[in-house]
C-alpha cells in the first residue's frame, strides 16, 4: 500500500525494501499449509505462476489492483478492465505516520468515478496509523464522512471498506513511525473499533495487513469480528499466512494496462491482488434468483438484471443488493460471472455464470406488445408476468417440450403469434425440451416484437454458484466497541459457531452466538448470546467472538467462576481460562484459544444432548 504523499522518494524506496523483506522472510512457522493449485497473473511484470492454498480449491480467482495518489488520474480503467482487472480497492483517506493527522486522498474521487464508468467493481481503503480504538474510530468516521460527501453509498461499493494496517516511517530516529510500540491487544481493539463504525454506516468492514503483521499483532484474525474481511499481503509465489484471508496482495510491481504512475503519467508499478470466491452452490439458499444470463457481446462490460426473492419478498436492487461483473467484457461461453452482493439487511454474495456471444438477441420484454398479451390456458400452473426486471414465464414443469408449452398458452391479441426461441432468437422444434436460456417470442408476422424468459421448476437460474446471501445485523453497541457478528436466517451462514442440523454445536473452535448461548444454558444464565470481556483480557479468551467489551459480566462469567470453584469477580482473565482448561482436562496455559473452544463445544454437546 502507498502511504502519505509527504514521504520522500528515497523514504518510499527504503520502506518498500523493508516491507518486502518483512513479507518474504521469517515465515517458516507458516509452512504447513498445502498449495494444491497454481495459476498465472494476467498482469505483466509478475511471476510466471502463483500457488494457491488448498482451501481455495474450486474457488473462482478474481483479479484486481489497489490504487491511491501514487496512480495517475490519467489512468485508463477501461484498458485495465480489458486486462482482466475486475476490481479496484481505492484509498480514500490516510493518516500520516508522524503527526497522526487525517488527510484526504486527492485522487480518490477521480479513480472511483473512472473505475465505475469502466465496469470495474470498487472497494475502499484507509491507510491507518491508529494506536488504539479511539483513533481507529476517528479514522473510520473521517473516511465515512468523505464517502458520504462524494455521494458514495453502500450500493456503490461491491467490496468492503478496509483498514490498511501497517508500519510506516523508521523504527527509530527522527522519522520514527507512530505505530512502533503497538501492542497486540490495542491492534485487535483498533480493528474492531474501525469495523464498528464502518458496519454501522452500512458498509462492509475489512482489514489489510502483511503476513507478519497479521501474525504478531492481529493473532491471525482471532479476536477480530467474524464479518471483517481479511486481506493479506505477501510478495512471494504463495501466501503463507494461516489467517482466513479472502484476498492476497501478491506484488507491488505489476504492470496493468492503463494504470499509470503519478509522476510520469506512463504505465508503472501497481499493487496486484487475488480475490477468492466460493463457487460451491448453497443447497438451501435464502434467495431465489431469476433473470437472463445469455448476454450479447458488445465489446464493453455487460451485466444482467435479476429478480431476486428472499422468503417470497422481492428484493430491491440498490437497497438489498448490488450487481457487479467478473470477466464480463470478453466473448466467452464460460468464465464470465455476475457477482451479486447483499447490502442493507443482507450480506454475503451469489455468483451467477454468464454466457456472452455476439449472436445472442436482446431481451425485449412484453411491454411493446402489452404485458397481458399471453395468459395461461386452463390447466397451466406456471406464472406469467412483467415487472421492473423484465417479463417471465415461471415454474414450467421439467421435461416440458416447446410444443406442449405453446399449447398451454393463449394469445390474447390476434395481431400476434408465439413460439419458443433459443438465446440467439432461433425458433426451436416442437419436441425440444425447455431448458435454461430459452424464451417465449411474441411475433407480428415474422417480426419479433417481445420476449419473456422461461424458467423450469427447480431451475431458477440454473447453475447458480456460491449463493450465500444471508440476513445480517449491522448494529453498533452504545460504546462503539462491540465486535458485532452477523446473524442469519439461512443455513448457509458464514458466521462461526453455528448449530448443526442435529441441534448440536459445530465443533469449529469459534465461540460465536450459538456456543455462548449453549454455555449460558448450561450455567443457568440468561441466554443473550454474548459475553462481556475486558478488552485487555481478550487475549486470554481469544476464541470468543460473540462478545461485548466492558469490565465485568455478572450474567455469564460470574456463574462460570462459581461452577469452576474459583474467585468470583466477573472478569474472564487467565485464571478463569486456566480453571476451565483444567476442568476440561486439556492443556492448561491460561489462553483459551481455538483448540480449547473445540473441547468446550464437545463438552457442551455431551452435557446438553
Amino acid at each position: 500500500m502507498s502511504i502519505s504523499k509527504k514521504i520522500t522518494r528515497f523514504s518510499l524506496h527504503a520502506i518498500a525494501l523493508l516491507v518486502t523483506v518483512t513479507l518474504v522472510t521469517g515465515l517458516a512457522a507458516f509452512g504447513n499449509d498445502v498449495y494444491a493449485s497454481s495459476s498465472p497473473s494476467p498482469f505483466r511484470n509478475t511471476k510466471s505462476t502463483y500457488q494457491h492454498n488448498s482451501r481455495f480449491d474450486g474457488h473462482l480467482i478474481v483479479h484486481g489492483v489497489d490504487a491511491s495518489y501514487f496512480q495517475s488520474t490519467a489512468s485508463d480503467w477501461n484498458a485495465a478492465k480489458k486486462n482482466k482487472c475486475d476490481y479496484a480497492i481505492l484509498r480514500v483517506t490516510y493518516t500520516t505516520y508522524g503527526s497522526g493527522s487525517l488527510n484526504l486522498d486527492s485522487k480518490f474521487a477521480t479513480h472511483f468515478k473512472k473505475a465505475r464508468s469502466a465496469g470495474v467493481m470498487r472497494g475502499v481503503y484507509v491507510f491507518s496509523q491508529a494506536k488504539n480504538a479511539s483513533e481507529a474510530r476517528k479514522e473510520a468516521q473521517y473516511a465515512v464522512n468523505r464517502l458520504k460527501a462524494l455521494g458514495i453509498k453502500p450500493k456503490d461499493v461491491e467490496l468492503p471498506v478496509y483498514m490498511d494496517y501497517e508500519f510506516a516511517g523508521s523504527s527509530s530516529g527522527r522519522n520514527k513511525g507512530r505505530l512502533y510500540g503497538l501492542t497486540r491487544s490495542n491492534a485487535i481493539a483498533s480493528v474492531n473499533a474501525f469495523a464498528d463504525v464502518i458496519r454501522a454506516n452500512g458498509y462492509d468492514p475489512g482489514v489489510y495487513a502483511n503476513t507478519s503483521f497479521f501474525n504478531k499483532y492481529l493473532a491471525n484474525g482471532k479476536g477480530i469480528a467474524s464479518d471483517v474481511d481479511l486481506w493479506c499481503a505477501q510478495y512471494y509465489s504463495r501466501c503463507e499466512s494461516p489467517c482466513n484471508y479472502t484476498k492476497w496482495q501478491y506484488t507491488s510491481t505489476a504492470r496493468v494496462n492503463g494504470i499509470k504512475f503519478y509522476s510520469t503519467d506512463r504505465e508503472g508499478s501497481a499493487d496486484a491482488d487475488f480475490w477468492y470466491l466460493k463457487r460451491k452452490a448453497n443447497p438451501k439458499p435464502i434467495a431465489v434468483l431469476y433473470g437472463n444470463t445469455n448476454l450479447n457481446y458488445t465489446g464493453k462490460p455487460v451485466r444482467p438484471v435479476f429478480e431476486i426473492y428472499a422468503n417470497n419478498r422481492l428484493l430491491k436492487e440498490g437497497t438489498d443488493y448490488i450487481v457487479g461483473g467478473i470477466n464480463n467484457i470478453n466473448k466467452s461461453s464460460s468464465g464470465a460471472y455476475a457477482y451479486i452482493k447483499g447490502i442493507g439487511a443482507y450480506g454475503g454474495y451469489a455468483l451467477v455464470p454468464l454466457t456472452i456471444d455476439s449472436g445472442f438477441i436482446k431481451h425485449i420484454g412484453l411491454s411493446p406488445v402489452g404485458k397481458n398479451v399471453i395468459s395461461n390456458v386452463q390447466g397451466g400452473s406456471y406464472k406469467i408476468g412483467t415487472n421492473v426486471y423484465g417479463s417471465f414465464i415461471r415454474n414450467v414443469p421439467a421435461n416440458t417440450t416447446a410444443g406442449t408449452l405453446i399449447k398451454k398458452l393463449k394469445v390474447n391479441n390476434s395481431s400476434y403469434n408465439i413460439a419458443v426461441i433459443d438465446a440467439k432468437g432461433r425458433k426451436v422444434a416442437a419436441g425440444t425440451p425447455i431448458s435454461a436460456g430459452m424464451m417465449l417470442g411474441v411475433y407480428s408476422g415474422s417480426t419479433l416484437k417481445g420476449t419473456a424468459d422461461i424458467t423450469v421448476i427447480g431451475k431458477a437460474l440454473n447453475n447458480v454458484s456460491g449463493d450465500y446471501l444471508v440476513k445480517v445485523s449491522r448494529s453498533k453497541s452504545a460504546t462503539g466497541t462491540t465486535a458485532t457478528t452477523r446473524t442469519t436466517t439461512s443455513s448457509a451462514t458464514t458466521a462461526s459457531s453455528s448449530s448443526s442440523s442435529s441441534g448440536k454445536l459445530d465443533v469449529d473452535g469459534s465461540g460465536g452466538p450459538a456456543t455462548v448461548k449453549a454455555l449460558q444454558k448450561f450455567l443457568g444464565a440468561s441466554q443473550t448470546g454474548k459475553i462481556t470481556v475486558k478488552q485487555s483480557y481478550h487475549k486470554y479468551n481469544s476464541a470468543l467472538t460473540s462478545i461485548t467489551y466492558g469490565t465485568k459480566d455478572t450474567n455469564t462469567v460470574t456463574r462460570l467462576q462459581k461452577w469452576l470453584g474459583i474467585y468470583v469477580d466477573g472478569e474472564w482473565g487467565p485464571a478463569t481460562s486456566r480453571a476451565l482448561q483444567k476442568r476440561l482436562n486439556i492443556l492448561v496455559d491460561g489462553f483459551f484459544g481455538s483448540n480449547s473452544m473445540k473441547s468446550l463445544q464437545r463438552y457442551l454437546n455431551m452435557k446438553l444432548k
